[in-house]
């Protein structure tokens, strides 16, 4: 992964912010894999889109950003608010943290939409930084499960694989209307058509019409 021409946070010599965060997140990630493929390579890549789309992206979103996965990979007896805090600052800590909030609204969206609901609309209305990181993790994400799809002989036991996933297609439709204000025109758009194309996919395979929450789509 080519982290020189990211941009300006993540280009040599790098801000001793972003290298912290790299030498943490590369410890933390050791032997952890995302959207199967190694931990550290997942974080990367959201840096990477990140800086593709928002080349002046301060040094604490940047370091935000690589290690937004890291209140799962932290260490047993580690305490993770202090370890952020001292290593890469408060703001970093703030926003992997807010992070970590929309991936708990996610994960129970289907049985309490509201709660999502609230919670994107009180991120959208005034914390960009979060939604450019959140942005750039779902259009990695996303990317990746869709090379993958395209690869299977049966696309159909691929999705049923993945039923959290398929779940999930009606948020991220909301997500991307919900936050477009506050992403660079390309990277709204990427999304889009990123998850459009995965919704016409599960489609494809069988499934039956997606129910989208917010009378979005």
């Amino acid at each position: 992964m080519e982290l020189e021409d990211a941009g300006k946070a993540l280009s040599c010599p790098r801000p001793s912010m972003v290298v912290a965060a790299l030498h943490l997140a590369r410890r933390w990630c050791t032997g952890h894999a995302i959207d199967g493929a190694p931990a550290m390579a997942h974080a990367v890549r959201v840096a990477v889109k990140l800086c593709q789309y928002d080349p002046t992206a301060t040094a604490e979103l940047v370091a935000a950003v690589l290690l937004h996965d890291s209140p799962y990979f932290v260490p047993d007896g580690q305490d993770l608010d202090v370890v952020l805090s001292e290593t890469v600052g408060n703001e970093v800590c703030r926003i992997v943290r807010a992070i970590e909030q929309e991936h708990f609204a996610l994960a129970v969206y289907t049985s309490d939409p509201g709660r999502v609901e609230v919670h994107l609309r009180d991120v959208a209305s005034h914390d960009r930084a979060v939604v450019l990181a959140s942005a750039a993790d779902k259009a990695v994400s996303v990317a990746s499960i869709m090379r993958r799809a395209s690869r299977v002989p049966d696309i159909y036991t691929y999705w049923s694989a993945r039923s959290a996933f398929v779940a999930q297609i009606p948020y991220f439709f909301y997500f991307v209307n919900e936050v477009r204000w506050g992403l660079p025109a390309g990277l709204s758009e990427e999304l889009d058509v990123l998850v459009t194309a995965a919704e016409r996919s599960i489609r494809r395979a069988g499934f039956g019409t997606l129910e989208i929450i917010g009378g979005v789509r």
